[in-house]
């Protein structure tokens, strides 16, 4: 176990994903926008011999309190044309924008708004998980109980519209957050505390 006492970069945790780096993973914090690697053991636990390493901040797009960047996911590099790695991460609202970030230094590579055919589908964005063979990209509304699915083109960087899917959820839960295990999504509600399990069709 990892203390987030006394770690100012651990306040209000949001968003977790694959580093580039094997045998870590990425931690962002919705207050700081600060994004931390922390390091796994041989058992794939988290490795208290192993400081976590403050890696910076995503750039401060918005002064809504509560409403910044929310969640993160790994572009590997065998998805990217010039074959670096990228982290992509959502800002909630106030902008809603899909961010491309350089590995490992964080620059803002662009900052990208929903095509206008899902731009009235999602209230707000909670989290994000890119497919690992695709490279399709899976976005969650919890305020819309959606999900957007959305090819990301490079060269400039660029979302393509694909599917919009609605969730039937009870009442009280929201979507906040994703993950893929091979071709399996998975998402957990907040609100109640389930976890859901989407298999491709």
């Amino acid at each position: 176990m990892i203390k987030a006492k006394g770690r100012k970069d651990f306040r209000d945790l949001e968003g977790i994903c694959s580093a580039p780096e094997p045998g870590s993973l990425l931690v962002l914090s919705e207050a700081k926008g600060a994004v931390t690697q922390v390091y796994l053991d041989s058992a794939g636990s988290l490795d208290p011999d192993r400081e976590p390493k403050a890696l910076g901040r995503l750039e401060a797009i918005g002064d809504t309190d509560n409403k910044g960047w929310e969640g993160l996911d790994l572009l590997p590099g065998s998805l990217t044309p010039d074959g670096a790695p990228r982290i992509l991460a959502v800002h909630e609202r106030d902008p809603r924008r899909l961010g491309v970030f350089s590995w490992p230094g964080l620059e803002p590579e662009a900052l990208l708004e929903l095509p206008d055919e899902l731009r009235d589908s999602a209230d707000d964005l909670a989290d994000i998980a890119v497919h690992p063979q695709t490279g399709h990209v899976i976005v969650a509304s919890d305020e819309s109980e959606t999900l957007l699915e959305l090819r990301l083109r490079a060269q400039p960087w660029r979302l393509e519209a694909l599917a919009l899917h609605h969730l039937d959820l009870k009442k009280g839960e929201k979507a906040e957050a994703l993950t893929f295990e091979g071709e399996t999504l998975w998402f957990a509600t907040d609100g109640k505390a389930r976890l859901y399990r989407l298999e491709p069709e």
